[in-house]
């Protein structure tokens, strides 16, 4: 994805306005922020495996903000809809290159995997498909790390080793329900890695 000649300050735009737009449409929002935290730090922890850049980092934020803006209007779909509703967004991305690209994200927190037969994923230039496959990994797991929506997990680190790509999750309550959550959502990072991933927990004071 070539790179735009957004400050700081845009970038913080783009970020501040998604948290709002989430604030006013997800079902919980706090929910939505919290997967965010997550997915970002899973970017940070696995930058050696996928070596994307920070416009990546951002639109991969956006898109996690945003994943279930349309619950109310998808139930089940909800996926789906929370994309169109990024597409249809006067959100301030650069370019419709990078709406696409955090729509998609939205897109993918769930169900069924990229594929080219899918809109959302046909609609991206070539360049930027397995960019987006990686960012819509993390956001698999951060959502499933976030099952209860109880934001348990406080901290994540990541390290590699051989076959295996091991996250740990740090909880500052009962870790099941965030372990069965992400470990059910790992279908994407281990296919975009190569790796089988492993999720562990460790217990943290609140």
């Amino acid at each position: 994805m070539p790179r735009t000649q957004d400050t700081p300050a845009d970038a913080d735009t783009l970020i501040e306005a998604a948290r709002a737009m989430a604030g006013s449409l997800a079902g919980d929002a706090d929910h939505e922020r919290t997967v965010a935290r997550l997915a970002v730090a899973l970017f940070d922890a696995t930058r050696e495996l996928h070596c994307l850049d920070e416009e990546h980092r951002r639109l991969l934020e956006a898109g996690a903000l945003l994943h279930d803006t349309g619950w109310e209007l998808g139930g089940k779909g909800h996926h789906r809809s929370s994309e169109r509703l990024v597409l249809d967004s006067d959100l301030p991305f650069a370019d419709d290159r990078e709406r696409a690209f955090a729509a998609a994200v939205a897109r993918y927190h769930r169900k069924a995997l990229p594929d080219p037969s899918h809109d959302a994923f046909s609609r991206l230039e070539a360049e930027d498909r397995d960019a987006l496959r990686w960012c819509a990994a993390l956001v698999r797991i951060a959502d499933g790390l976030d099952r209860g929506h109880d934001a348990v997990v406080r901290e994540l680190s990541a390290e590699t080793d051989h076959a295996r790509l091991t996250i740990t999750a740090r909880c500052s309550g009962d870790p099941e329900l965030a372990l069965w959550g992400a470990e059910r959502k790992t279908d994407l990072l281990e296919a975009v890695s190569g790796l089988a991933v492993h999720i562990l927990a460790e217990k943290i004071a609140p």
